[in-house]
């Protein structure tokens, strides 16, 4: 069943020419690159172009503008240039734009959208969260929504997300924030569905992977088989909490004052990571304590560059992957960054007993 999303995936063509910007003469340096074939691995390296440059260079931002407005020579200048004209610098964007990952609801991404684009269209804006964390966030435009229009109902999976209040887009419709409820119900979907494949084939998927194909399928008249059906819990966050004691976890919850006993219990590894922002630091915990090398491992297995240069900002990977969390405005390790990456993982009051 999975071998048509393997080959959707791997048919996946997006070929660039980031130098046919009209004013790239303007920014020595950038608009330089002709992604092509543009496959997948030719984007996930622009991809990591970004996650290199973004944090530091609003130039980085355009070029992605551009790539994603690439397949409409009309508005491709013309949102690039408004992108790069509105001089909202890397770092502020780069910094809203990993608040709306860190929790991703509508305002947060209203307010990130806000620094880029003025009209409340979802698709340029969703572009750049899928960039800083495919294996999180797909991109989300009018050829997904036809495809979860026409297929959403038969890739609906047993104890998975389902694909809601999908738009029935007219040709001169898009995607905007009023669709809100598509937009989230489209991501969870993607983490699912990629976490599903992980386990079918044995291979990475990332969100953005799930996207890739469905947009491949899409566009090529491709046919996606529903996936298997099983009772697999698939988490949709990165974790790595398979060896943890959850008995000793709810243990602990419950010498917190936390009452375990008398409400509907979740699922306990979805427990680890998604307390509020109190209750999951570590308070005394600072980013010192994570072993980065580990964490760095960690990413490699997921397929990212980190040897290339320049890297980003350690705390900046840190928190986007809810091993740090801000508070105070001071960072701190969350319980899943100690117990994932700690040095000394049973140092804390709260992990002695794990």
């Amino acid at each position: 069943m999975p071998h048509t999303w393997k080959e959707a995936l791997d048919a996946y063509r997006y070929p660039v020419d980031l130098k046919r910007f009209a004013d790239a003469a303007k920014y020595p340096g950038w608009f330089d690159q002709n992604i092509h074939p543009g496959d997948r691995r030719q984007t996930m390296d622009f991809e990591a172009k970004f996650r290199k440059h973004g944090p530091d260079n609003l130039e980085a931002w355009g070029e992605v503008a551009f790539w994603k407005n690439y397949a409409m020579p009309k508005a491709r200048n013309k949102i690039t240039r408004k992108v790069l004209a509105r001089g909202v610098s890397g770092a502020k964007l780069w910094k809203k734009c990993n608040r709306y990952i860190e929790n991703p609801d509508l305002e947060s991404f209203r307010k990130f959208r806000k620094l880029l684009f003025e009209a409340p269209v979802v698709a340029n804006a969703a572009a750049f969260p899928a960039f800083v964390r495919p294996d999180k966030f797909p991109m989300v435009d009018k050829q997904i929504t036809r495809w979860a229009l026409e297929h959403g109902a038969e890739h609906r999976y047993p104890g998975g997300p389902a694909l809601e209040c999908v738009p029935d887009l007219s040709s001169d419709e898009v995607l905007r924030e009023s669709h809100w409820p598509f937009v989230e119900s489209w991501i969870e979907w993607c983490r699912f569905t990629a976490c599903k494949l992980e386990k079918l084939t044995g291979e990475t998927w990332r969100a953005r992977d799930v996207e890739m194909a469905v947009f491949t399928a899409q566009r090529d008249g491709r046919k996606l088989n529903p996936l298997p059906c099983d009772q697999t819990r698939c988490a949709h966050r990165d974790r790595r909490v398979a060896h943890i004691d959850l008995e000793a976890f709810l243990a602990c919850l419950k010498r917190l004052g936390f009452d375990i006993a008398d409400r509907r219990q979740p699922d306990p590894e979805d427990d680890i990571c998604n307390r509020n922002t109190e209750e999951r630091a570590i308070l005394d915990a600072p980013p010192g304590h994570i072993d980065l090398e580990a964490f760095r491992a960690y990413l490699k297995r997921l397929g990212f560059d980190v040897d290339g240069e320049p890297q980003p900002d350690p705390e900046d990977d840190l928190r986007n992957r809810d091993v740090l969390v801000e508070v105070g405005g001071e960072p701190r390790a969350t319980l899943y960054g100690v117990l994932a990456f700690g040095r000394d993982p049973q140092r804390y009051a709260r992990t002695r007993d794990f």
